[in-house]
């Protein structure tokens, strides 16, 4: 049976508010919850008086104003995103990079040891092999970053990590928290590369929707209390920005010698 603690922990999860406004809605929900039960009524019977917590959800959210998210914000939660994304896919990306630095280096040494390498013999076939199969880890750990982070996040936590630092939440149009269909048909354009021009539609309508956003019929909203954060802008670049440095930053010191990979 289902606890009121779970029912409001399943209520706030599909409201976008201010931690103030958050905590009231408890405190309603749970004076209503004990008049109930003050009544003699059971604790399940109390529950689904008060309704399902998606219809509790959806009632406060059309009484909620509400702020959409703007195209920059979300742009920003955006980037945050593929920074955490890169980092993420990092170990793999510097495996392969490792790998076949080191096996060129390899190659060149027997080379100049006088050994005549042939494209057939073992060593340089296990090396080559060794560098296509890291460089092919790369390529799935890209795609399968970028097939599952989107969805998963905004279907079990509303929002994105990117999201939730710049104080953006996805919602239905109804206010109601989505599901897997809307957060996979919000996510069509990411998987067909044609991004920017389903952004393009943003700025141009009242709810700032994305194109696909319309067809999945989902919003973007922004918490109030995040409005005066310039703190949490700066986190987003720094966070969006660090990955790209650090890999930079090794590809400039691999191109000018400065990290050696002359292990035998």
């Amino acid at each position: 049976m289902v606890s009121i603690d779970d029912y409001i922990r399943e209520v706030k999860r599909g409201i976008v508010a201010t931690p103030e406004r958050k905590r009231k809605l408890e405190e309603d929900l749970r004076v209503h919850f004990n008049e109930l039960r003050s009544e003699g009524i059971g604790p399940g019977e109390a529950l689904a008086r008060m309704g399902t917590p998606e219809e509790v959800a959806a009632q406060f959210m059309e009484e909620t104003p509400k702020k959409y998210g703007g195209f920059f914000h979300r742009l920003a939660a955006f980037l945050v995103d593929a920074g955490l994304i890169a980092a993420a896919i990092m170990p793999v990306g510097l495996s392969a990079m490792l790998t076949m630095v080191w096996s060129a280096n390899r190659l060149e040494q027997l080379s100049r040891l006088g050994d005549n390498i042939s494209a057939t013999e073992p060593v340089f076939l296990i090396l080559t092999i060794l560098a296509m199969l890291t460089s092919g880890l790369l390529l799935v750990s890209i795609m399968v970053a970028g097939l599952i982070y989107f969805p998963f996040f905004e279907r079990i936590r509303g929002a994105t990590p990117g999201k939730m630092l710049l104080g953006l939440h996805v919602l239905t149009e109804e206010g109601c928290a989505i599901g897997w269909k809307e957060a996979l048909i919000r996510r069509i354009p990411f998987y067909f590369e044609i991004m920017v021009l389903d952004a393009i539609f943003v700025p141009f309508n009242a709810r700032k929707q994305r194109a696909f956003d319309m067809v999945a019929k989902t919003i973007v909203l922004k918490e109030g209390r995040h409005e005066r954060s310039g703190l949490n802008i700066l986190l987003a670049l720094l966070l969006m920005v660090l990955p790209f440095l650090f890999v930079g930053l090794l590809f400039i010191l691999l191109q000018t010698n400065l990290v050696s990979f002359n292990w035998v």
